[in-house]
């Protein structure tokens, strides 16, 4: 019978032995020590040196659009931080040339007037323009677009057919009501947006002191 004295010291050789052999087989790049595949290195590994990194894309706004492939009638316009669409119609001119301007009622005081049948949008030249009512109590889209619309804002000019032009405002400016600006009707330059609103003091129905302007290019 083998003493248990014996067999203590024997198994804490055999221990030291297992200890020995896997520390070795550590230490021996041909070693059959399996890596575990499903387990992340803690640190990341460099992208190669030159190699480009992929680019985020912007996220698409609600005002994305498509180009239009010719001239369109405006059905609607939507404006940054003032409405999601507005409703156009088209107005002529009156007797004297004057542009035309929705009236202020219930039913039009939120809507544009587009200068028909005078340059639209989607032609290649010249300037579409448009214009919205302002009433003596703010309520109108016109006195909107005085309070919201500002240089750099955007607008998206709408078709019934799908059409649809994205704008970037580039200039606001405020005119006497007896400035002269032909080049508005000359049908030459390049292709804008221009929206006219009556703005400063009423000096009685239909006469103000002032024209507010707002000049937008293609985005």
């Amino acid at each position: 019978m083998i003493p248990r004295r014996l067999l203590v010291v024997a198994a804490f050789f055999v221990a030291v032995a297992a200890v020995v052999v896997v520390l070795e087989r550590r230490d021996d790049p041909g070693g059959s020590v399996a890596v575990d595949p499903l387990r992340p290195s803690s640190t990341p590994t460099p992208a190669p040196s030159g190699t480009p990194r992929p680019s985020r894309q912007p996220p698409r706004t609600e005002l994305a659009c498509r180009a239009a492939s010719g001239p369109f009638t405006p059905t609607s316009i939507a404006v940054d931080d003032v409405t999601t669409g507005a409703l156009v119609l088209a107005v002529a001119r009156d007797d004297d040339g004057a542009v035309g301007v929705p009236p202020v009622t219930a039913a039009s005081q939120d809507r544009f007037a587009w200068d028909a049948p005078g340059v639209a949008p989607g032609s290649p030249r010249g300037d579409a323009l448009f214009t919205a009512p302002t009433s003596t109590d703010g309520s109108a889209l016109g006195n909107a677009l005085l309070a919201g619309l500002e240089t750099g804002d955007g607008l998206v000019v709408r078709g019934g057919a799908g059409e649809r032009l994205c704008y970037d405002v580039v200039r606001r400016e405020e005119v006497t009501a007896e400035t002269a600006m032909p080049e508005l009707d000359s049908g030459e330059g390049p292709p804008r947006v221009v929206i006219l609103v009556r703005s400063g003091e009423r000096r009685g129905p239909g006469d103000w002191s002032h024209r507010t302007l707002w000049f937008a290019e293609p985005a």
